[in-house]
């Protein structure tokens, strides 16, 4: 299962049963151009001391071309609150995004055209976006070092829930589904989500959701517990997921984190101490996928596993200084709450 980049859950889990699946689940099309085409628009955020927003629209063609330039209008609630010309806007007294609790979740619509010198359009793209600043903050503190989220410079007590696929067999899934469960997160109080590294990206519909109810999304890469391979083909592969995922998540207003695997340092320490596994690890985890987030994302903090220590101590009370930890001991060792 490991070397399959396939729903890991699938193959049984301690949560639910072995189900393995066959076959294309995801819709498939056919596309065809003989001149240039708008790949994706990179969006990137200055807040300003004075309260304004500047963005910045990067254009990601198939082909190389020069000179092109960007144009467009940012919307909000149907009307325009900015207009693009050369690839920037400014926008005053802007409406902040916020997680659930913390403010309001106003979404702005993006429209642009990439245009070439000759005024003909290259193509378009559309997507919905949040003004917001979001940061893993880690600083020294008395207990060691912090490890919370601050937004729009605010830092925000995490709240939420590890997301395993919200069915067993996932291809019938729609939009109702996903709200039914995150629609009752919100009613719980919670204001993240961690989609879990054992189970799928998710669909459009599921950060839709997070989007719109202020659902911060802790983003594992998917890779569980597990020893990976770290050939040249193996990490070639993930180098194009890892592209693909972080081009169609990066604008996301709900993206709080990328993290690069769950658990597997933690599980495998004795494994992980021998130097061909290890160097495998690190090709993936420390080089690879933190490499695309820089490259094609440059904004969202990457974190390599979870939990992780950045001394290497595993054990609960290096936890209570700094890192993440995961306290099995409740869940599986029926110790009481206090623990």
């Amino acid at each position: 299962a490991p070397a399959i980049r396939k729903q890991q859950c699938q193959f049984g889990w301690d949560w639910g049963p072995r189900f393995v699946t066959a076959g294309i689940w995801r819709d498939l099309r056919i596309e065809a151009w003989s001149a240039n085409r708008v790949k994706s628009v990179r969006v990137t955020q200055s807040h300003r001391k004075d309260g304004s927003v500047a963005l910045k629209f990067q254009p990601e063609l198939a082909r190389k071309e020069f000179p092109v330039r960007v144009r467009g209008t940012v919307s909000l609630s149907g009307r325009v609150v900015a207009k693009i010309r050369n690839g920037r806007c400014r926008i005053e007294n802007p409406a902040l995004w916020w997680p659930a609790g913390q403010g309001d979740q106003p979404l702005h619509s993006v429209d642009v055209e990439v245009v070439r010198a000759d005024g003909s359009v290259v193509g378009t793209w559309s997507r919905r976006i949040g003004l917001r600043t979001i940061k893993l903050d880690r600083h020294p503190d008395k207990a060691g070092e912090t490890f919370q989220f601050v937004v729009n410079g605010r830092p925000v007590f995490a709240k939420g829930a590890n997301w395993i696929p919200a069915h067993t067999f996932v291809a019938g899934l729609g939009r109702a589904d996903y709200a039914r469960d995150l629609r009752a997160a919100s009613a719980a109080n919670m204001n993240m989500i961690r989609v879990w590294g054992g189970g799928i990206y998710e669909s459009e519909d599921f950060y839709d959701l997070c989007d719109e109810l202020g659902l911060l999304v802790w983003q594992d890469f998917m890779f569980a517990c597990s020893i990976y391979p770290g050939d040249r083909s193996f990490l070639a592969s993930v180098r194009t997921e890892a592209e693909q995922q972080v081009r169609r998540l990066r604008h996301r207003a709900c993206l709080a984190l990328w993290c690069g695997n769950n658990e597997v340092e933690h599980l495998n320490a004795a494994r992980l101490a021998r130097r061909s596994q290890r160097r495998a690890y690190d090709a993936l985890f420390l080089r690879v996928l933190p490499a695309a987030v820089k490259a094609f994302d440059g904004v969202t903090a990457y974190w390599p596993s979870s939990p992780h220590r950045p001394d290497g101590d595993r054990s609960h009370e290096a936890g209570e200084r700094h890192g993440d930890s995961h306290y099995w001991d409740v869940w599986h060792a029926r110790k009481p709450v206090k623990e």
